[in-house]
Parts: structure tokens; C-alpha cells; sequence
């Protein structure tokens, strides 16, 4: 009796373990089928709707995956990874959609909980690092002006709830006569030319940018805010 109580228990384990992995076989060619519709220019705006939340149901339902992994969705995913917190990063194939027109998405995976970030956006994140707990610090291009990159740093902040809020790290006076700061997008512009990331040191305590001509030091204020405190270099 007992044997046979061991044998119908080990099938039931064994039946419900290959019902698991078709169904995590099966969501996952769903996602992969989406995305690659999507890589290529075959998708409606409807269907991106629906990719983005097969993708988040899918992390959601699978925490246990790599970076590598979820990069394996599709060669346009990008995830960033600071002490167990992850941001996976989407951005439309350029050669489709065109390197300005593109759109952005990004979805945060922390303790097991998945968010959508953003939608349709113009961001590409350039780094990201832990500043404290609960607390990630995004440095970004935005590339909505094709001719004109601009420059977002951003703070995620997780409450007790699990909920984000999302800061903007830049302190938008004073400013440089080099650059200027677009107070409702949040996003650095320089004058003239392209602005980017150089160097970050000290976990984000004092960031090199190239903005222009000009390279520029910001620093880290006491608020959590950044100064542009000093023209560096003329070049």
C-alpha cells in the first residue's frame, strides 16, 4: 500500500513538474514570437500593448531568470542588474523605426515584483548603480531630438510597499552657460553639439559629462541633487 501511495505521488509530482515547464515553454515562445514580430516592423500598436504585458507577465512569473536570459528574448533587450534589482531595457529595432523615432520601454524586476517602468519613451540607458538601499541612481540619453541627444539622471526609489518613485537628480540651478535644463521633461541639453555620461566615480558622488565642446563636472549635493560645479575642460 504504501508502495503504491509512493508511485501515484511521485507521478503526480512528476506530471505536475512537466505541465509546468510546457506552460513556462509555451509563454515563453509567445514572447519570443511578439518580440520578433515587433524586431521586424510586423506589429500593430495594439500588439505592442500586448507584447509589453506578455513580457512582464512572463518575468513575473519567472524571477529565477538571468540577465542573459531575458536578453535572449530579443536582441533589442538590454538588462541592468545592481544587487538583486534589475531594469530591463526595450528599444525598437533603429533600422525599422528610425533612431530618433524609436520607442522606449522599461521594466523593473525587485523581491519578485515586476513594474512597468515606462512606455514609449526616448530613453537609453547608458548605467545604473545602487546608491543606498532601495535606492538606484539611472543615468540616460534621450534621444527625442535626433540632432540634439539630452542627458536624464533619475533616482528609483522602492518604498515599504514595493512602489517607485522616480526623482530627477538634477538641481537645475545653477547651470552652466554650456548647457540648459528642460524643466518638464527633466533632461539636460547642451547648447551646441551632443551631451553624454564620461565618467561616474565614487557611486555616483561626481559625474563627468562631454556637453559640447565643453567637458563638465557635476557633484553630488546634500538634498541628492546634481550641480554642475566647474568647467573641467575646454577642449
Amino acid at each position: 500500500m504504501n508502495k503504491m501511495y509512493i508511485t501515484l505521488l511521485c507521478c503526480f509530482v512528476l506530471i505536475t513538474a512537466m505541465l509546468w515547464l510546457n506552460g513556462k515553454q509555451d509563454s515563453e515562445a509567445e514572447v519570443q514570437k511578439l518580440l520578433s514580430k515587433w524586431d521586424n516592423g510586423e506589429i500593430t500598436s495594439e500588439q505592442k500593448a500586448k507584447a509589453i504585458a506578455e513580457l512582464q507577465r512572463y518575468w513575473a512569473k519567472n524571477p529565477e531568470l538571468t540577465s542573459e536570459q531575458v536578453q535572449q528574448l530579443s536582441r533589442f533587450i538590454t538588462v541592468f542588474e545592481a544587487d538583486g534589482f534589475q531594469l530591463m531595457e526595450y528599444i525598437e529595432n533603429p533600422e525599422i523605426y528610425g533612431a530618433s523615432a524609436r520607442e522606449s520601454y522599461h521594466i523593473v524586476l525587485h523581491q519578485g515584483v515586476v513594474q512597468i517602468l515606462d512606455q514609449k519613451g526616448s530613453l537609453r540607458v547608458d548605467e545604473m548603480l545602487k546608491r543606498d538601499d532601495n535606492l538606484y541612481y539611472i543615468y540616460a540619453t534621450d534621444y527625442k531630438m535626433g540632432a540634439l541627444t539630452g542627458l536624464r539622471m533619475f533616482s528609483i526609489g522602492i518604498d515599504e510597499d514595493q512602489q517607485l518613485k522616480l526623482t530627477s537628480l538634477i538641481d537645475k540651478e545653477p547651470l552652466d552657460p554650456e548647457v540648459v535644463y528642460d524643466e518638464r521633461s527633466e533632461i539636460l541639453y547642451a547648447r551646441e553639439g551632443h551631451i553624454y555620461v564620461e565618467d561616474i566615480k565614487d557611486r555616483g558622488a561626481k559625474v563627468t559629462i562631454q556637453a559640447g565642446a565643453s567637458r563638465l563636472v557635476l557633484e553630488l549635493g546634500k538634498e541628492g541633487r546634481y550641480t554642475l560645479s566647474r568647467n573641467e575642460l575646454n577642449l
